[in-house]
């Protein structure tokens, strides 16, 4: 703008509110990726762009760990939580999450429902992870490309996930 414009008081007013908003803008934008290194994977808590309330992702601790993992992914929906166990197919293809919670009944698994979704795990720069450990940096992002389907198929009434990253939010303590 001009200088001879801003001798308005409202013009003055805007140029700071527009400084002002964009310092805000840019100090959240650089405090993002600091949470990660500062977030181990116990406790680390994400959300989903474009899901309605209610819809969130936390790795937690395994009562006994396994072989491939010391966490769960506990998923909660608006209707019901969901949790589930990390696994990985030998370290040549997918890794998985295992539904645990609620079982999935034979009867379930005969007419089509998976008890097995494809999991993928972040860091910042979008690099692929192994599967996450309690005392480790937490992912930045994770992808569970089945679990929007398994909502909308599976569960009465039909619950609506958006294809996305769950994004990092913070861990609880």
């Amino acid at each position: 703008m001009p200088e001879r414009e801003l001798k308005d008081p409202k013009d003055r007013f805007m140029r700071k509110a527009y400084m002002f908003t964009a310092t805000i803008l840019a100090a959240a934008a650089l405090a993002v990726p600091a949470l990660a290194a500062d977030c181990m994977g116990k406790n680390a808590r994400y959300t989903i762009d474009g899901a309605d309330p209610g819809f969130s992702l936390v790795l937690t601790p395994r009562p006994e760990p396994l072989a491939w993992s010391d966490l769960d992914v506990v998923l909660n929906t608006p209707k019901q939580k969901y949790r589930f166990s990390l696994t990985a197919s030998n370290g040549y293809s997918y890794n998985y999450a295992v539904q645990e919670e609620p079982v999935v009944s034979a009867e379930q698994t005969d007419a089509g429902s998976d008890d097995n979704l494809r999991i993928y795990f972040f860091d910042s720069d979008m690099n692929i992870q192994d599967l996450p450990q309690a005392g480790q940096p937490a992912p930045d992002a994770i992808f569970l490309p089945d679990f929007g389907g398994t909502l909308w198929y599976d569960t009465e009434p039909r619950q609506y996930l958006p294809i996305g990253m769950w994004r990092l939010q913070g861990c609880d303590p």
